[in-house]
């Protein structure tokens, strides 16, 4: 055998080298892409999640506030601030009343002061529960919106493993195509070789 005959040979194994790493720097890069873009949804998913984050705690508060207005009505609504204000205000300017009158300790002004404070406590029931349901139902809208762009970038990253994963398989493929191709190619050099 002449070191000619082998130069076919060499040729073919170099080339496979070659192609072989240029087809790993191939997928590499391509893989890292995709990984690429696998972060770049999940930084866009972390980043709408801190924005709706005040909204659905509110939202948690509402419902919270809620259920306190149903198993404890007539302590959650003294505790409500509007409610008390409301409450002062309006004792205080019938008391000024009676008293300007002279009539401050006198059964009509019990009564008007009792009337008056029942009438606000229902009133201000309904305004106290209405404002923590404006919050639960605020906290549901951010909720449901947190949720359409969590599925968004689920479906986002999804497609991005599918795609590395695909490009994974088509680079081990390819590089299994080149080295098959080598191997022909050796074994015809060789055999023209050796059937000479």
């Amino acid at each position: 055998m002449t070191w000619a005959a082998g130069i076919p040979i060499v040729g073919a194994i170099a080339n496979g080298f070659i192609g072989s790493n240029a087809q790993d720097k191939a997928t590499s890069a391509q893989v890292n892409a995709g990984r690429d873009a696998q972060a770049n949804a999940q930084g866009w998913y972390d980043t709408a999640k801190a924005n709706y984050q005040p909204y659905t705690e509110l939202g948690q508060q509402g419902i919270a506030g809620l259920g306190n207005l149903s198993s404890n009505p007539s302590s959650a609504l003294q505790a409500d601030p509007g409610y008390q204000f409301r409450l002062d205000q309006g004792m205080q300017a019938l008391q000024r009343s009676a008293a300007a009158r002279g009539g401050l300790l006198s059964g009509g002004t019990l009564k008007g002061l009792t009337d008056y404070s029942q009438g606000q406590a229902s009133q201000e029931f309904g305004n106290a529960w209405n404002r923590q349901a404006g919050l639960a139902q605020m906290g549901q809208q951010a909720a449901g919106s947190l949720t359409n762009v969590g599925n968004a970038a689920m479906g986002q990253q999804n497609n991005d493993i599918t795609g590395v994963g695909a490009t994974q398989a088509a680079g081990t493929i390819a590089k299994s195509n080149l080295w098959g191709n080598v191997v022909n190619s050796v074994t015809g050099s060789a055999a023209k070789y050796f059937g000479q």
